[in-house]
């Protein structure tokens, strides 16, 4: 018989496991068929088993958390993970069956939004309840700022809230479908089909701006001192104000769907795989990230 003896680890070591196991995931991005890529650099990704084939739409990281939403169009199934790093994920029982396409966060509670005015709402990111949005629209976006959230989608729909739970409808001026939402510099942005723009200070009342483009814009950001835009056909734009923007060359004639700026880097991603990433929103780089799936969502860890 062979005994072992385990030694415990000094102190060094163990400050060096853990530093090594927080340093290992930066980037997360979601996409198609349950795809989960994590980079620590946003040059190198790997894939990582999210333990679903649904599609996943969005992901953010809150409080320690990363929450990724999604679901299945056609069977009314809804889709929520979460990871404290990116490597292991755990499906959440959401209690609808409305697939979630974002999640926003404010006063202390998660909001996502999806099919058919779906809301959900939820404390802990663990246990969810459904709320009444007063829409049957697709909600495609919501975005938390300036003590409310806001939620948009098909056909011009824009909605919003002082607690996440009661909802009012918003005159947005256009028809098109809403889908990027962002809260930065005391405006909200929102982007949509036919190079729609809109911008509000309080997420009620709404001005139209000139974006420059027919394409469908379809994510933003903010980096810099700058709001970055993506959308259709490989478009980017920029905006020092939300307001005047202009066209930046992507090298690609990809769709982009989504936008993140973390740790000196920006990263977007989009139709078949495409990742590029720039550290100054005007110079962009093709990554490989090892799928074809299109990639719907990207965050960073904070």
């Amino acid at each position: 018989m062979i005994f072992v003896t385990a030694c415990a680890k000094k102190d060094s070591e163990t400050k060096k496991d853990n530093t090594s196991q927080q340093e290992s995931v930066k980037f997360v991005v979601v996409g198609g068929s349950g795809t989960i890529l994590t980079s620590l650099d946003g040059n190198s990704w790997s894939s990582e088993n999210s333990g679903t084939s649904n599609l996943l739409s969005d992901v953010i990281y809150i409080n320690g958390t990363l929450i990724s939403i999604g679901g299945v169009f056609v069977d009314n199934v809804s889709t929520v993970l979460k990871s404290t790093n990116g490597k292991t994920w755990n499906p959440i029982t959401t209690g609808t069956s409305k697939i979630l396409y974002d999640v926003a966060y404010g006063m202390n509670k998660y909001v996502s939004s999806g099919s058919y005015g779906a809301i959900i709402t939820s404390s802990d990111s663990s246990s969810w309840t459904s709320r009444s949005s007063g829409t049957t629209n697709q909600l495609h976006g919501i975005e938390y700022g300036n003590n409310v959230f806001v939620s948009v989608g098909d056909g011009g729909t824009i909605i919003s809230s002082s607690d996440g739970i009661s909802w009012a409808s918003r005159t947005s001026g256009t028809a098109y479908y809403l889908k990027g939402i962002i809260y930065s510099k005391s405006i909200f942005v929102v982007t949509g089909a036919g190079g729609t723009i809109l911008t509000s200070s309080d997420g009620t009342t709404w001005n139209t701006r000139n974006s420059g483009t027919s394409d469908s814009i379809n994510g933003i950001t903010y980096s810099n001192d700058i709001f970055i835009a993506v959308g259709d056909s490989g478009t980017i734009l920029t905006s020092s104000d939300g307001s005047s923007l202009s066209s930046i060359t992507s090298s690609t004639s990809n769709d982009l769907e989504s936008i993140h700026f973390g740790d000196n880097t920006i990263i977007v991603v989009g139709d078949s795989g495409i990742i590029l990433t720039s550290n100054d929103g005007d110079s962009w780089t093709s990554k490989n990230s090892g799928t074809s799936y299109d990639l719907n969502g990207v965050s960073f860890i904070e």
